[in-house]
């Protein structure tokens, strides 16, 4: 009697804390989830992320989103052949992690610009 007791218990504990685990994981993947950063070779910047990956992150407000083909956070991917018209630099209020995609800096001159100007 008191072994199926404690089979029924621990199989409990196992189940709760498998089920705990899942949803940690599922949480922490919505509630900071970046990805790595590799250096710049041309020194233009410290580091860029990961290309075409998915973000999120809910530290300081809550965004998700992708980065682009270079790495950076802007919905317009980067060709060698695009001349760019205006270049946005600034410290990480201006990467804009913090907000979505079509609200950072970039997104809304774009937007403004009528769309024939290309902003990085």
């Amino acid at each position: 009697m008191k072994s199926s007791i404690n089979f029924n218990f621990l199989l409990k504990l196992f189940i709760s804390i498998i089920l705990t685990f899942l949803f940690l994981t599922i949480f922490c993947y919505f509630y900071y989830n970046i990805p790595s950063h590799e250096e710049v070779l041309d020194s233009s910047t410290d580091y860029k992320w990961e290309a075409n990956k998915f973000y999120s992150r809910g530290t300081e407000g809550f965004a998700f989103g992708k980065t682009n083909n270079d790495g950076y956070i802007n919905i317009e991917d980067y060709k060698e052949d695009t001349n760019v018209d205006i270049l946005i630099l600034g410290s990480s209020h201006m990467e804009s992690y913090e907000v979505l995609l079509n609200e950072t800096t970039t997104s809304q001159l774009n937007s403004l610009l009528g769309g024939g100007l290309i902003c990085l």
